[in-house]
């Protein structure tokens, strides 16, 4: 089946800064995490969940050692209550 409509951007808040796109089991909501640059050695991040309903979105501050190898991002439980964000210490 084709594309019917063009692409759009998912989200405009932060450009080229999200990483690791994980849709939830329903189709309904979208995950992923998003990072800024606060200076050379430093980031922060937040997981984003958005509904494709309607269009808001969630923000949860992340641990400043989370890890995102590969553009990996969160994984959803199977409640889809619940996320699990890889960490490292």
């Amino acid at each position: 089946m084709g594309a019917t409509k063009p692409p759009v951007a998912m989200t405009e808040r932060v450009i080229n800064q999200n990483v690791g796109p994980v849709w939830s089991r329903n189709g309904q909501q979208l995950a992923y995490y998003s990072f800024l640059q606060i200076s050379a050695d430093t980031r922060s991040g937040v997981l984003v969940i958005r509904s494709t309903t309607t269009g808001e979105e969630r923000t949860v501050p992340l641990p400043t050692r989370v890890s995102s190898r590969f553009g990996a991002g969160p994984k959803w439980f199977p409640d889809m209550r619940s996320m699990l964000v890889e960490s490292g210490d």
